[in-house]
């Protein structure tokens, strides 16, 4: 099965004005077109389920905010940023659209937890400033 789909980043060596670049790909080739530049995690001290806060950074250009490491009953995943509506629910702000990427975004962000490269809780972290 083939798609279209855009793909966001602004290539400006191929379009000097800026725009959309539209690309055409089988489902097996489909790949996020964002890049992951950068992960910080920062620990979350005492108990609960919160184990940690995690900053992305896609494309050096755009970064996502609040992202929990949340201990399961079979584990520790992530949960992206959300807020609560009028009506008492959760919506996430942000998340992945595919299931491929969601899987490498958990991966990579789990993996950078489990190799102990994370903040304390009170340690100053520059993009809380944002």
């Amino acid at each position: 099965m083939t798609e279209w789909y855009y793909n966001v980043r602004i290539y400006q060596q191929f379009l000097p004005l800026g725009g959309l670049l539209f690309i055409y790909r089988t489902s097996k080739e489909r790949r996020s077109g964002m890049e992951i530049t950068d992960i910080r995690v920062r620990k979350v001290t005492g108990g609960g389920k919160p184990k940690a806060y995690v900053t992305v950074t896609f494309d050096d250009c755009f970064v996502v905010h609040n992202i929990k490491i949340i201990e399961g009953k079979t584990g520790v995943f992530i949960a992206m940023p959300s807020r609560k509506t009028r009506a008492g629910e959760y919506k996430d702000v942000a998340h992945p659209i595919h299931p491929e990427f969601r899987a490498e975004l958990q991966r990579r962000i789990l993996d950078k937890y489990d190799s102990g490269d994370v903040q304390d809780d009170g340690a100053d972290d520059p993009s809380d400033d944002i």
